[in-house]
């Protein structure tokens, strides 16, 4: 059995994976900026901030292979990178440059804040993947009833938050980490720091090619690799169905079954007990009814003065 079919086994049994058989769920986050141009340097991800971006939407295997770079060769991580994009790792804190966005962006003052740099160093990949691995891993044992291990997650976080610092004794474990309720809610602190991190918050976008507004979750104006992953983290970890967006209403709703088709209807609850959906195949049937009854007359025309 290969790494990844070992994975999603350990993932299904902590009751992470959706009813499709995914870590992925649908959500409306917003397309993600990928640099056309990226390389290996010297432990690094080079990538020019002024060069050409291509958008991506989020999509399947985003996560699942996120959470197994952790241990990834350093060609493994860039194709990953080339298909969803960069961290934006800024260069003075190795964080997410969303980590210190500017307090007022539309006016642009005179404040300092972080911006993204060209190089971004693959063992900083590594530990956000581990981070990652690590919060879906206490999520999985923790819906089985079970602890995860309290100095594995030290050392997880460590690495990252405090790398000079030694892993406390077990009695400051135990204090920390040693019970159900313990390991939810420092659990939920992970996830929350990791959307704090990407500035996820919802963003109203306006786009010239869509008739309607359209309400998107990431930074503003776009969305970034690290936000979205924040998303599914979230999305993942609370057990939640898919996302999708109403046929009838228009509105997001949280999907019981798998997520519908390409092009395919779909409606929420309250739609379903409104009748939603008898109405509108009623209207396509009546509207196909009068499109024959239309062609069959024009046939008939032509039929006419063919005589």
């Amino acid at each position: 059995m290969s790494d990844t079919a070992k994975l999603n086994q350990r993932l299904e049994l902590g009751g992470l994976l959706s009813e499709g058989g995914r870590l992925e769920r649908a959500f409306p986050i917003a397309k993600m900026p990928i640099p056309v141009e990226m390389a290996l340097d010297g432990g690094n991800i080079v990538w020019d901030t002024h060069a050409r971006m291509k958008k991506v939407e989020p999509g399947k295997r985003m996560l699942l292979d996120f959470i197994q770079l952790g241990e990834s060769a350093d060609s493994e991580i860039l194709k990953y990178a080339r298909r969803w994009g960069v961290l934006m790792l800024c260069s003075h804190h190795q964080l997410p440059s969303t980590h210190n966005r500017p307090p007022d962006f539309l006016t642009r003052r005179a404040v300092e804040w972080c911006l993204p740099a060209r190089r971004e160093p693959l063992d900083s990949w590594r530990k956000f993947a581990r981070r990652a691995r690590l919060i879906v891993g206490v999520a999985g044992h923790l819906n089985q009833g079970t602890l995860f291990d309290p100095r594995q997650w030290l050392q997880t976080i460590c690495e990252l938050d405090a790398p000079d610092d030694k892993t406390p004794g077990a009695q400051v474990l135990t204090g920390l980490l040693g019970t159900t309720s313990k390991q939810r809610s420092r659990l939920a602190m992970l996830v929350n720091e990791w959307l704090w991190l990407g500035d996820v918050r919802p963003a109203l976008l306006w786009e010239k090619d869509v008739s309607a507004l359209q309400l998107n979750f990431g930074s503003p104006y776009t969305g970034s690799l690290f936000g979205a992953l924040g998303i599914e983290l979230m999305v993942a970890v609370s057990g939640q169905g898919d996302f999708a967006t109403c046929s009838g209403c228009g509105q997001p709703y949280l999907r019981a079954k798998r997520r519908p088709k390409s092009g395919q209807e779909n409606y929420c609850l309250e739609c379903h007990a409104r009748g939603v959906p008898v109405r509108r195949r009623v209207e396509r049937y009546r509207e196909k009814s009068q499109k024959g009854i239309q062609y069959g007359k024009a046939k008939e025309t032509r039929k006419a003065r063919t005589k």
